[in-house]
């Protein structure tokens, strides 16, 4: 396996939406990070132990270890696109002829904006009234 697959397998899981929210989140523990770019390395592994696979089996194994490792499950389609993407790539790596190109589906990673801060006010009757803070 090559390092312009490896980095391109780096690029797709980076930006991962969903991964970097599991990440960010520690759904995966206190060793969140190390297991993102440990899952890179597993990524390239399951390619070079198996031939010929299809997006569908990508998904499989990349379902299987998100539920395992960060106890999530996906249903935001990003999974597929994903899997497709990364076999993509490869069949992209391995053929001397075609060209490599930026990964086409990715685009920049959103800006996310935080929450502004709210200011909860104990009213009565057990109500709470939640108003934004003034800048």
């Amino acid at each position: 396996m090559d390092a312009v697959f490896h980095d391109r397998v780096r690029l797709i899981l980076t930006r991962w939406e969903a991964l970097n929210m599991a990440v960010d989140n520690s759904f995966g523990g206190p060793h969140s990070r190390e297991k993102a770019v440990w899952l890179q390395e597993a990524v390239c592994q399951f390619f070079r132990d198996n031939d010929r696979l299809e997006g569908e089996d990508v998904e499989d194994f990349l379902a299987e270890v998100l539920n395992r490792e960060f106890d999530l499950i996906l249903e935001d389609g990003s999974l597929c696109s994903v899997s497709r993407e990364l076999c993509l790539e490869y069949d992209r790596s391995n053929s001397v002829s075609a060209p490599l190109s930026p990964p086409h589906s990715l685009s920049p990673a959103p800006v996310v904006e935080r929450a502004k801060p709210v200011q909860q006010v104990e009213s009565e009757g057990g109500w709470q009234l939640v108003t934004r803070k003034k800048k």
